[in-house]
């Protein structure tokens, strides 16, 4: 019977529990999570934003609905209401993972040699490890960074008063979205992006119709506006900004936002123990996501386009690749491209803009193959449904 152990209990390690209790259900699986089964996107992301999201962007919608009036925001009860949701602990996650076969062992894990790891006092023996660990909020080398106590996305997500004013770095997808909801849940708001559009890494109508729709609810969005220093006075933080022409200066706030991207969790867990190498700070796998002898990886700590469906597959291709090899019957097709399908483009709903576009620039060439996947019947490409969609809309 094969011994695997997994570090992390977040989407990409629940997700491989799952798919090698189906491939190989009489492997000895134990989980390791130091914080909640389940991960970020259960507690920190996905889940807590969307439930944010869905009361003021129903009150939105009623504000623009003729004959309809009154839609009132009570913050205290948003926040209650994404507390009910997310809330309430990884109980149920970890009964689920028990009720697969798997152990559960909650704590920091370090590999402390081949085959071995520790868990507090507790000793794991392993014949698979699957590298799970996630990642992190990236934070930017601002000046005075360090004195400054940032919001991150996890914080984000999970406070319960309203700031006076918040300061958004980054035009991401995380900070566009972010800084809608708490413009739309009553506070001011100025964003702050270093490139010349927001999502600057899709088409670039589509990040000038978003910051049409921020500056309809009243974000301050600044553009070509690269943050240099922050400092704090008076009780407030003062966020310093190069540009050109009226994004440089200074901005003051009552929080600032870092939402400028993730980094993998690739630290504290002994990996160079086992011979796992790093590639721009993610771990480095073949393309069968593995990464040493008897050592795999999945999710964001990968590097590869940090989404959770992503982190899904991966886990099933790492899972089936075990299994395959405790068979013997050899690996199973190459893991070589992931397909990016962006989310509905509606106006009503910007933090949810995500244009179909092609996976150039969005994947590492040397890690992946490029792939433009057609997304109707006529064969077109992703870039030129997006664009005659957004034709269109504007049209209307």
């Amino acid at each position: 019977m094969s011994r695997v152990v997994v570090l992390g209990g977040g989407i990409a390690g629940e997700s491989f529990v799952a798919a090698l209790a189906r491939e190989a259900p009489d492997a000895d699986v134990t989980l390791v999570e130091r914080e909640l089964v389940g991960g970020e996107c259960s507690y920190w992301a996905c889940i807590p934003s969307k439930t944010l999201l869905r009361p003021v962007e129903l009150a939105a919608a009623v504000a623009r609905t003729p004959g309809v009036s009154g839609a009132r925001i009570d913050p205290e009860g948003v926040f209650a209401w994404r507390d009910a949701i997310a809330g309430g602990g990884d109980a149920s996650q970890v009964k689920w993972v028990e009720n697969l076969g798997a152990a559960f062992v909650r704590g920091h894990a370090e590999i402390a040699e081949p085959g071995l790891v520790r868990v507090g006092g507790r000793e794991l023996s392993y014949d698979h490890l699957l590298v799970a660990t996630g990642s992190d909020p990236a934070v930017p080398p601002l000046e005075g960074i360090e004195d400054v106590r940032p919001w991150t996305s996890r914080d984000a997500t999970s406070a319960s008063e309203v700031p006076e004013r918040l300061l958004v770095v980054g035009g991401g997808a995380v900070g566009c979205e972010l800084a809608q909801l708490y413009a739309r849940l009553g506070s001011e708001v100025a964003l702050v992006q270093s490139g010349a559009t927001l999502l600057d890494r899709i088409d670039a109508d589509a990040g000038a119709l978003l910051a049409e729709c921020l500056a309809e609810d009243g974000v301050e969005v600044r553009t070509g506006t690269r943050p240099s220093a922050v400092e704090t006075a008076g009780g407030r933080v003062r966020l310093l900004c190069d540009g050109d022409g009226a994004g440089a200066g200074e901005l003051e706030g009552t929080e600032v936002l870092l939402a400028v991207g993730r980094r993998p969790r690739v630290e504290g867990y002994g990996l160079e123990r086992v011979g796992v190498e790093l590639e721009r700070n993610a771990v480095k796998t073949d393309d069968r996501l593995a990464a040493a002898d008897g050592v795999w990886a999945a999710g964001d700590v990968t590097g590869k386009a940090l989404f959770t469906h992503v982190g899904k597959y991966q886990a099933r291709i790492a899972a089936a690749n075990i299994a395959l090899l405790e068979d013997d019957r050899g690996a199973i097709p190459p893991y070589d491209a992931i397909v990016l399908v962006g989310a509905r483009l509606a106006r009503e709903q910007p933090q949810a803009l995500a244009v179909l576009a092609s996976l150039e620039g969005a994947i590492d060439g040397d890690q992946m193959r490029r792939m433009n996947l057609a997304v109707d019947q006529g064969g077109r490409s992703p870039a030129e449904v997006a664009r005659e969609f957004l034709r269109r809309l504007r049209s209307r």
